[in-house]
């Protein structure tokens, strides 16, 4: 149970696009247009992992679709 809730902790991780970059930190566009700062190593345009306010690493420009339920 324990190791499920180390696994569970915190929040979770996102996807968004980079819009602009300052120093080390990364203004990035979530799917729904809300922006959110991160810190790590990014270019504009690139798509990212995003979790806790830390760049996890690039991900896949694929198409994302909204729904909302």
């Amino acid at each position: 149970l324990q190791s499920l809730k180390q696994l569970l902790a915190g929040p979770p991780p996102q996807v968004g696009q980079v819009v602009a970059v300052a120093g080390n930190l990364a203004t990035i566009e979530l799917p729904g247009g809300a922006q959110i700062k991160a810190r790590g190593s990014a270019m504009v345009g690139q798509h990212v992992f995003e979790q806790g306010g830390q760049i996890l690493g690039e991900a896949p420009a694929l198409p994302i679709d909204i729904i909302e339920v």
